[in-house]
Parts: C-alpha cells; sequence; structure tokens
C-alpha cells in the first residue's frame, strides 16, 4: 500500500506512525503467534501487545498509543509478530538510563551527520519502502522519530537521485539479515563484539550486521572499522572509520594490479 505524504501538524503522531512502519518491517523476521482462541483478536493482524502489558492495542490504534506514550521509549521487536518489549526511558534508572540516553544520542548524532552529508533541510522528504509499503516524511519528523523512538531495527540513509517524491531513502536492516544493503557479520566472536559496541557506543541494533551502499563488505572490513573506530564515536565513528577502510583496501588492490600489469 502507498501512503499519503504525512503533513506536519501533527508531527508526534507522524512520528509515531513511522515508528509503527519500521516494527512492521521488523516483524517480517518473526513468525505468528501459534494459535488464538476463538473470538479472540488476533495478535500481530488485529491487535498488538506492548509488553510487559497484557493490553491489546487495535492495530489502527497503535501510532495514537505510541504519540501518547509519556516519554522517549525504546521498542524490541519479538520473534513474535505482533509482541513488542516497551521500555520507557524514564523507567531507567542508574548505567541503564545512562546507556539508553547515550543510545539515543548516538542515533541523533547519526542522523545529524548523514543529513548533513546528504544536503537535507527541514522540509526534505524522506522516503522508506518495503514489501508493498511506501512511506514518504519530512526530516522534521523523522528527527522528532529518532527523538522519541528507539526500535531496535538496523537503519542508515542515503542518497536518492531521481526520483521526484524524495531527496533520500531510510535504510532498514533487520535480524534475518534483510535490507536494501548488501549485509554481512562482524568476523569476531560475541564476546569481543559485546565488548567494542560498548566500548565504541555503537548502535546495538545494528550488532547482526552491517551493510553499506555501493560496496562490497566482509566481515573483516567491518571487524577491522569496529576494533579502530575511537572510544565512544559512536554509529557515525564507526561509518566513518569502516569507509578508510574500504579506501585503504581498494587502494591496496589497485597497486597489486598495476604491479601485476
Amino acid at each position: 500500500m502507498s501512503a499519503p505524504l504525512l503533513q506536519p501538524g501533527d508531527a508526534l503522531l507522524d512520528a509515531a506512525s513511522l515508528a509503527f512502519a519500521v516494527i512492521r518491517f521488523a516483524e517480517g523476521a518473526a513468525h505468528p503467534m501459534r494459535s488464538t482462541p476463538s473470538g479472540m483478536p488476533r495478535i500481530g493482524d488485529e491487535v498488538y501487545v506492548f509488553g510487559p502489558s497484557s493490553r491489546r492495542v487495535p492495530r489502527e490504534d497503535v501510532p495514537k498509543f505510541l504519540a501518547g506514550l509519556p516519554a522517549p521509549a525504546i521498542l524490541y521487536p519479538t520473534t513474535v509478530r505482533g509482541i513488542i518489549a516497551l521500555q520507557l526511558l524514564s523507567e531507567l534508572s542508574g548505567d541503564r538510563a545512562a546507556g539508553a540516553r547515550k543510545e539515543f544520542a548516538n542515533q541523533r548524532g547519526g542522523l545529524d551527520e548523514m543529513a548533513d552529508q546528504l544536503g537535507l533541510t527541514a522540509d526534505s522528504r524522506i522516503l522508506l519502502t518495503f514489501e508493498d509499503e511506501v512511506h514518504i516524511v519530512p526530516l522534521v519528523v523523522f528527527q522528532l522519530y529518532i527523538e522519541r523512538f528507539l526500535v531496535q531495527v538496523g537503519w542508515s540513509m542515503g542518497s536518492l537521485d531521481g526520483d521526484p517524491r524524495a531527496s533520500a531513502r531510510l535504510h532498514l536492516f533487520r535480524s534475518d539479515g534483510l535490507g536494501h544493503k548488501p549485509w554481512v557479520n562482524f568476523a569476531m566472536s560475541p564476546e569481543e563484539l559485546d565488548q567494542q559496541f560498548e566500548r565504541t557506543g555503537i548502535d546495538k541494533s545494528l550488532r547482526n550486521g552491517f551493510g553499506m551502499s555501493g560496496t562490497e563488505l566482509t566481515g573483516e572490513d567491518v571487524a577491522l572499522a569496529l576494533r579502530t573506530t575511537p572510544d565512544g564515536a559512536g554509529t557515525s565513528g564507526f561509518e566513518k572509520r569502516l569507509r578508510e577502510v574500504l579506501a585503504a583496501r581498494r587502494a591496496k588492490q589497485g597497486g597489486h594490479r598495476e604491479a601485476g600489469a
């Protein structure tokens, strides 16, 4: 389906609608509820559950429910379609609160850097497509989405040429590796991966792998970039280091070709 161009009048509801779209994308890797009692609405189809609450939110009311949350929220799509773990930032304390605030800050910092690189302004349109869904939001709405919702789905933003609908495309990546770009896993142990993510402050939604348009990545590329990303550099710092690693590899390959010519 094609969603209408969102209007700026109700930006928070628009941002919540985008969050629900990202959740639906993530659910492509989940499995449906095995059975539904007769007469009960089907979870993941007619209703959604945001744990730990058992309240069933009608599908059409999910954006309103998300927009009405009293604080920024971290949303974890589960392996069961229609069941989402929800954690409000205001409910956290100590190290957990500090870690969550850092994830939100890293997410916003990454967006700001990408928007600067692409030359986007507040009213620039961002295009998201997956399956049969098409969503277009202005950058100002996407910024609000970034500030209010941390959906555990990998994302990045790239240029969009020759499409009058928008100035940039939103790329999403989920746990089964589906996304808009080549996807590779980090070539390192789970223990080291946890340590490196904690050290660098990279968005944890990228833990299952990473992709970058227009490149042929290897697990060794992303592992080297991660190990050499400065402490606390965040996702944007990791992406910058990855580009440097790729440039060095291409230069080395070019030198080998010249030597063999």
